[in-house]
């Protein structure tokens, strides 16, 4: 008898436990429900970012305590986000944003090889609370033109003049960053063996150029360097010339004369720069734009 009762309690409990979740899931799902509805009508604001522009361009969000200590403050994000692709493609979304303070960059990388024109880019700072809601359509008039900093130039020698190329080095902020870059050198500026290169730099950035060579066909030629660049520029051994705004440095490789069309050469160009901090700063309260 004692068992029966036992039994009938364990049911009776069984199904009230039951009957309860049921209910607890019908509140939750009228509930979720309800506040779609409302965030679609208007009528809550959510922790949300939408930009849109005139053409493809690159979105990232840069908070205040992703920029922390960081060596070059914002830029050093940027280029960090930039080339680990951690930004997004308009039109896009940003949802559940941690309240802070944010700089929106919106980049259209409109640069083109062997032309200095200048990307555009926005600049936007925002403060996101806890009811959070922006949604921002850029015209191409909107865009400012993205000449603050670049890298060094790579000039080539075409028999009369020296035509600027390429950047070098390009977006290798800082030492910790250091690398090698690469770029495919025209056979037809090999004049009578010589091939006659000049690397400047024009913006407010120092370079550190580590070494300079050139391979064709898995074979590496080193260019004739005056005694003032001889040891700087010989190998890569941490020791670096400097090109500071305005500067530059001529190198001549002796190749082979009998090169053909096909023939692939490369420059290969190790090192990194250093943006001015100040100019950085003046630069980011020049771009920022006002409310949109």
């Amino acid at each position: 008898m004692e068992f029966a009762q036992s039994g009938d309690y364990l049911y009776y409990k069984v199904q009230i436990i039951t009957e309860l979740n049921i209910s607890i899931m019908k509140r939750n799902f009228w509930a979720t429900f309800a506040l779609t509805l409302l965030l679609a009508c208007g009528q809550l604001q959510a922790q949300t970012l939408k930009i849109d522009a005139y053409t493809k361009c690159q979105v990232a969000l840069i908070s205040k305590t992703e920029i922390g200590n960081a060596p070059y403050g914002w830029w050093s994000i940027w280029q960090k986000k930039k080339k680990s692709k951690d930004y997004k493609t308009t039109p896009c979304t940003f949802k559940g944003l941690t309240p802070d303070i944010y700089t929106i960059v919106v980049y259209n990388q409109a640069a083109s090889p062997g032309d200095d024109q200048s990307d555009g880019v926005i600049l936007k700072e925002v403060v996101v609370s806890k009811k959070f809601n922006l949604k921002a359509y850029y015209e191409k008039s909107d865009f400012k033109e993205w000449n603050c900093l670049s890298c060094p130039w790579l000039y080539v020698y075409n028999g009369k003049c020296f035509v600027k190329q390429t950047e070098i080095l390009k977006d290798v902020v800082g030492q910790a960053n250091k690398t090698t870059t690469y770029f495919t050198i025209d056979p037809k500026v090999v004049i009578d063996g010589k091939l006659r290169l000049k690397v400047q730099e024009e913006k407010d950035e120092i370079t550190h150029l580590e070494q300079l060579q050139v391979r064709i066909d898995g074979k590496v030629y080193r260019p004739q360097y005056s005694k003032k660049y001889s040891k700087l520029l010989a190998q890569n051994d941490e020791q670096y010339l400097k090109l500071k705004k305005g500067t530059s440095v001529e190198v001549i490789f002796d190749l082979p004369k009998n090169l053909q069309a096909s023939d692939k050469i490369v420059l290969e160009s190790t090192g990194f720069y250093i943006p001015d901090a100040q100019f950085l700063e003046a630069v980011y309260q020049k771009y920022l734009v006002t409310d949109k």
